[in-house]
């Protein structure tokens, strides 16, 4: 096994690829050759060829790895962040029924160190896109942007420990980056969503965390709760897993919308700071 190789294979195992991969793995790993010289600059974050992506993306993981050490970042949050491969590996996997790994432009902002995986949410650094006057915010303004990964339920209170160890992370990790505040835009925000949920889910309890800024009509919910290739002109076929995505279907179905919608950040989230939260 080359030293290319034996890089791969380290980080495959401690990422904690599922054990149903591991025979396709190895073929992969033997058939398709990884420069050694590779940088993660150097990919095409539109590849659509998966097997080489995820060879790719495991070699540039030891390369991200000793920024993190550099940094000081704890090794803990280095393998939570850096399991979205292993997420998007499964999803992009269970589309193509081969071991596949797609949403390579996602993963450049891991790779760039502008998204981190802090407990349950993930949380990446970018800059306004354009002036909010009525939210004291101006286009090029640093925010850290929400994300909710497909990671199990969406509790509260993890919802909660993740803002505040960011509230602990970023000034201590990127002191250079100081930000205006936190937003998240999703699906997950769509005010719609209570005719079809009950107050105390977990969903309706996230959408306290944010103040709608704006909303557009998107159905990206689609995406989230069936496979990933799933559209409006195959939803038909789509076979709804829980009562909510069935109520989602034949809404869609019958001409419906959802929306996706920005949200800033709600005065729930200016609690103090626990001290367990010194990361």
């Amino acid at each position: 096994m080359t030293e290319v190789q034996k890089i791969i294979e380290k980080w495959y195992w401690k990422l904690g690829f599922p054990e149903k991969y591991n025979e396709e793995f190895y073929q992969i790993l033997e058939e398709i050759p990884i420069d050694a010289s590779l940088r993660v600059d150097d990919a095409d974050i539109w590849s659509p060829y998966g097997k080489e992506n995820l060879l790719q993306y495991l070699y540039f993981t030891e390369q991200l790895h000793k920024q993190y050490q550099e940094k000081g970042i704890p090794d803990s949050i280095f393998i939570h962040t850096m399991q979205d491969i292993v997420n998007w590996t499964k999803t992009w996997s269970d589309v193509r029924g081969e071991l596949w790994l797609e949403e390579t432009q996602w993963l450049h902002r891991h790779f760039h160190m502008q998204l981190f995986a802090l407990g349950r949410l993930q949380f990446f650094i970018c800059s306004l896109w354009a002036d909010i006057p009525e939210w004291g915010m101006a286009k090029g303004d640093t925010l850290i942007e929400v994300h909710i990964p497909a990671e199990g339920p969406l509790k509260y209170e993890d919802c909660l420990a993740s803002f505040r160890m960011a509230n602990v992370f970023f000034p201590k990790y990127f002191p250079d980056h100081p930000y205006q505040d936190y937003f998240c835009d999703s699906w997950l925000l769509d005010d719609s969503l209570k005719d079809y949920l009950r107050p105390d889910t977990n969903i309706m309890k996230f959408q306290s965390l944010s103040v709608p800024i704006s909303k557009r009509p998107n159905n990206e919910i689609l995406h989230c709760i069936f496979p990933k290739d799933t559209t409006e002109e195959n939803l038909a076929a789509a076979v709804p897993t829980s009562s909510f995505a069935a109520k989602v279907k034949e809404t869609v179905l019958h001409g419906g919308r959802f929306y996706s919608v920005m949200g800033k950040r709600s005065k729930l989230l200016d609690k103090p700071i626990p001290n367990e939260y010194d990361i």
